[in-house]
């Protein structure tokens, strides 16, 4: 079958049936253009007063336009459609489409061409394909067909348009004597004679549209006939190939027959005699040796890069999608092994191509070798004259750790860091498995633990813009509103009701699987879904958003006044913080000039969509994403290079929002200390000190009355104090002070160690509790806490319920503060 595959594949050649509409398309308007010059020849003008018979027809609102190919077609009866041809173009007016008295499309070709619709086909009736096309342009109304008879009606009808337009232009009412309206286009020629078409403004510039219109017709008449010529020569180079593949199919047949009377006939032999018997054996034996070892080589290739990647070569882009590895076996042989799931094949293309393309775009090469060279030649400039052996190596040793560390924010791009020599083993499937089980089960309260998100935005921005550029047009322009938040989902961001980016970036799940068992693709679906059960992904979705019309507002106003920002303000700091120089702003103010909105409530929109200026677009988006990542903090390459192992992924799990506050809410806020840090500052406060009610009200626990308490536990989930706050925790549980209520129901090993020790130490704990026949109430908690969503803030009562009353069923007693 794959030498009828080739063939068939040499056989689809659709070039030639372009190039052959562009012809026909190209020589209609030739046509037509020819016409409309030879109707406004000014030495063939019309006996009698032409200039009166145009007046006449302008008052009468013009000549009756003759019949196009769509009004004929509708006048007799329409289209048959019985194979959906005619809807397929987007032909649905049902004057065009009669499937029960309408004209067969052959039929109806044929009568077009007797109409003498089709003059430029040399006679010949066009094609049912040609015939399609030209009524769905006519229809359109973007290549209206004539006949041939009427194309000097149809240009004369042009004209007495344009001179009706250039009459009133001038301010001349055609309701004034023709004698006057002469006299007045004689007043506005200079002194110019009147004569009809070649006197008015209207006919000079209508001669050399048309003028214009030919050369135009002609040139495009030339190029199709090229194209034209270019394709029958590619089909006949198609044909030759064809012909040369069906040779090589046949010559394969012939020559797999040959060899397979060639075996028959050594069985035959081998048959005769038991030495020949066993000879084959022993031959068949190593066969399958051999098959088997290919088998196994191919297997370990596969498994040997992680999630269809390949390591660096040569060409640093020559892997991923890009990779080119191909096995001589059918699709359907190994379809239990193919991903077919769409979304998840386009996301690791995503992951695979999208760093790469952006670190060729800003470096030449996706691997940065030329920068590493660089910085490699700086630190040669530095060693030069220095002969004091311990400056050489503190300089080596700074050369080796800036290497190091340019590398690992490389690779963390690319997603190859620390990777596993066998992504897919056991020990690594398991700790992904282990991290899913962890999300599910321990953060079903993160979006009440994320209410101080709401105060980001005033302090990034300030409580002035917060309130007039974003909450006033969402309370009084909803639609400007949608409109300007759009730009964030076109940045590539604020897309969490669809990705989970946020939380599953928060929650250290965000790695491909690649190949998955039944299990482990639910337990997937399970935790890319997480988001919208949490509520975590609408809420992260609207605060993105809402920072993005803020963001978008302030960094538009900035640009358009660029020019007049002092040296050194905080608007100018602002724009180079987010990337955008001179050259960006300027490109910035021309586009958003031209294409964007500004708003009357707030809310300007920079309808990113329609700009032209591709560098312009890339460089505000990018600006857009920074800040609205930096406003409703994102993690990305705040966590240090440890947590980027395996091993560091399981213990720093649920650590990375903690790590990511260090600069973007802690150090950012130090360096500003200005009134809208300080506002952001009691508002995340005063917000964190109401997810401690609300998470405490859901979870059945009782609130401290203790007024220091309460500031205790809005500092320590606002996120102001970043790792120290974490830091404390700990130290609370090792050395028995207390800490946050976010740390309540861990232990000492996770609170250290992360949640998986804790998961293996409860699993530990239930099973020895039920081996020696000693259950308590701390047991049943323990096997509760390894269940999924059991910490979904609206679900908690009812777990607790039902934990207090397998506890009644047992007949042991709650455990202690329950």
């Amino acid at each position: 079958m794959l030498g009828a595959d080739i063939v068939q594949g040499l056989l689809q050649h659709p070039t030639l049936d372009l190039a052959r509409r562009a012809f026909r398309q190209a020589d209609r308007d030739l046509s037509l253009a020819r016409a409309r010059q030879e109707a406004f020849r000014p030495d063939d003008m019309p006996k009698g007063d032409p200039f009166t018979q145009v007046l006449r027809d302008i008052r009468r609102g013009g000549p009756k336009p003759p019949e196009s190919l769509a009004s004929w077609v509708r006048r007799n009866g329409g289209l048959q459609d019985e194979g959906g041809e005619v809807r397929a173009l987007g032909l649905s007016d049902h004057r065009l489409v009669n499937g029960k008295s309408g004209m067969a499309l052959d039929d109806a070709s044929r009568k077009a061409a007797e109409e003498g619709f089709f003059s430029g086909h040399g006679g010949e009736r066009p094609s049912i394909d040609d015939f399609l096309w030209a009524l769905k342009d006519d229809a359109s109304g973007t290549s209206k067909l004539y006949r041939d008879s009427d194309l000097e009606a149809a240009a004369y009808g042009d004209y007495v348009a344009d001179f009706a337009h250039e009459l009133d232009r001038m301010g001349i009412d055609i309701r004034k004597p023709d004698a006057e309206i002469k006299a007045m286009l004689d007043a506005a020629q200079a002194g110019e004679p009147v004569r009809y078409r070649a006197s008015t403004p209207a006919a000079r510039a209508k001669a050399r549209e048309i003028g214009y219109h030919l050369r135009r017709a002609e040139e495009r008449h030339a190029a199709a006939n090229e194209r034209l010529h270019a394709a029958g020569a590619a089909l006949a180079e198609t044909k030759a190939a064809r012909d040369q593949a069906r040779l090589d199919y046949h010559g394969l047949v012939a020559k797999a027959a040959h060899l397979d009377g060639e075996l028959r006939k050594t069985r035959t032999a081998l048959d005769r005699t038991r030495n020949a018997v066993e000879a084959e054996k022993g031959l068949a034996a190593a066969d399958d040796l051999e098959l088997k070892d290919i088998a196994r080589q191919v297997t370990d290739h596969i498994l040997s890069v992680p999630a269809g990647r390949i390591p660096y070569e040569a060409v640093p882009l020559a892997r991923g999608p890009l990779k080119d590895r191909t096995l001589a076996i059918s699709d359907f042989m190994i379809e239990d092994f193919l991903d077919s799931d769409a979304l998840a094949v386009a996301r690791r293309y995503v992951h695979t191509m999208a760093p790469d393309v952006e670190l060729a775009t800003a470096f030449g090469r996706a691997d940065m070798q030329g920068e590493l060279e660089k910085v490699a030649e700086h630190y040669a400039v530095l060693r030069e004259g220095v002969t004091d052996e311990k400056a050489l190596k503190e300089l080596d040793g700074r050369l080796r750790g800036d290497l190091r560390d340019l590398r690992a924010v490389r690779d963390r791009l690319r997603g190859t860091y620390a990777m596993p020599d066998n992504p897919h083993g056991l020990a690594v499937r398991a700790a992904r498995v282990v991290r899913s089980i962890n999300f599910l089960r321990l953060l079903g309260g993160m979006t009440i633990s994320s209410l101080a998100d709401a105060a980001r935005p005033v302090m990034v921005h300030g409580l002035t813009r917060t309130v007039g550029d974003g909450l006033t047009p969402l309370v009084t322009n909803l639609s400007g509103f949608r409109l300007a938040a759009e730009e964030a989902k076109l940045a590539g961001t604020a897309l969490d009701m669809v990705l989970d980016t946020r939380a599953m970036q928060l929650a250290d799940v965000w790695d491909d699987y690649g190949r998955l068992t039944k299990f482990e693709r639910g337990l997937e679906a399970l935790t890319s879904q997480y988001g919208l059960v949490t509520l975590m992904a609408p809420w992260n979705t609207f605060w993105k958003q809402f920072t993005g019309v803020i963001s978008q507002t302030r960094m538009l106003q900035a640009i358009e006044r660029y020019q007049h920002l002092a040296p050194g303000s905080r608007e100018l700091e602002n724009l180079a913080f987010l990337g955008i120089d001179p050259n960006g702003a300027e490109r910035i103010a021309r586009q958003f000039s031209m294409h964007g909105v500004r708003g009357d409530n707030g809310a300007w929109w920079a309808n990113t969509r329609a700009w032209t200026d591709a560098e312009a677009v890339d460089a505000f988006r990018a600006a857009l994403v920074k800040d609205i990542d930096r406003t409703i903090v994102t993690p990305g390459q705040d966590k240090p290079l440890w947590m980027s192992t395996e091993l560091g992924k399981l213990i720093g799990q649920f650590k990375s929002f903690s790590l990511a506050s260090t600069q973007r809410v802690a150090l950012a806020a130090l360096q500003d200390r200005d009134a809208a840090t300080l506002n952001g500052v009691l508002m995340s406060v005063g917000l964190g000190m109401m997810s401690y009610a609300v998470y405490g009200t859901a979870s059945g626990q009782a609130l401290s009355d203790d007024p220091a308490h309460w500031v205790r536990e809005g500092f320590d989930r606002s996120g102001l104090l970043f790792w120290l706050s974490d830091l404390n925790n700990v130290a609370g549980k090792w050395f028995g002070f207390t800490g946050s209520s976010r740390y309540a129901s861990r232990g000492v090993v996770d609170s250290l160690l992360g949640p998986t020790a804790g998961l293996a130490k409860d699993v530990v704990q239930a099973t020895g509790a039920a081996t020696r026949g000693e259950w308590k109430g701390a047991d049943t908690h323990t096997v509760r806490r390894l269940m999924p969503l059991q910490n979904l803030f609206y679900l908690r009562r009812l777990f607790d319920t039902a934990e207090e009353g397998v506890n009644d069923a047992l007949g042991v007693p709650a455990p202690r503060g329950r």
